[in-house]
């Protein structure tokens, strides 16, 4: 039974991941396109919603 919680847990935390990751990278797309940023500013929020994501598995 702990081991079906862990590995339940273990594939929400992907799927949350995932789902944050896609957010991410749709937002830096649409801003890219809507031609808001340029491209320093584009990596820094890549390196910045990375950072997020990172934290987010801890």
């Amino acid at each position: 039974l702990a081991e079906q919680k862990i590995g339940q847990a273990e594939r929400d935390a992907i799927s949350e991941v995932r789902a944050s990751a896609v957010d991410i990278a749709v937002e830096a797309a649409r801003a890219l396109l809507a031609g808001k940023i340029d491209a320093k500013a584009g990596a820094d929020l890549f390196k910045a919603s990375l950072a997020d994501v990172k934290s987010k598995l801890n």
